[in-house]
């Protein structure tokens, strides 16, 4: 029998601070917000959603995988939850991965 992982939920409740991040689609960083650990990721997705609709975005997904695009007219963006600071390079590729558990690279 094969054994199945637990299915990844990045909108999941975490110990840990978030960040809810804007980029633009050459990923220079729009925005960023810390959330709180143990925010409800879910209802913040749902806000950010809510927000860009209200500003004449249209939001092109519902977000459960933890980020959704957004466009309007010839602009288009990626919002979404990282676990990383954007403001912090790891030095493991772009700033919003985190660092390697075990090397800390």
């Amino acid at each position: 029998m094969i054994r199945r992982r637990d299915p990844y939920n990045p909108l999941a409740p975490s110990a840990k601070p978030r960040w809810l991040i804007v980029w633009d689609m050459q990923f220079n960083l729009l925005d960023s917000t810390e959330l709180a650990p143990y925010t409800d990721l879910v209802a913040a997705m749902d806000q950010a959603a809510k927000h860009w609709r209200e500003q004449g975005w249209v939001v092109e997904s519902d977000a459960r995988f933890g980020s959704f695009f957004c466009n309007r007219q010839a602009e288009r963006r990626l919002i979404a939850i990282s676990p990383a600071d954007p403001t912090v390079a790891t030095g493991g590729g772009p700033s919003w991965h985190e660092s390697c558990p075990t090397c800390g690279e």
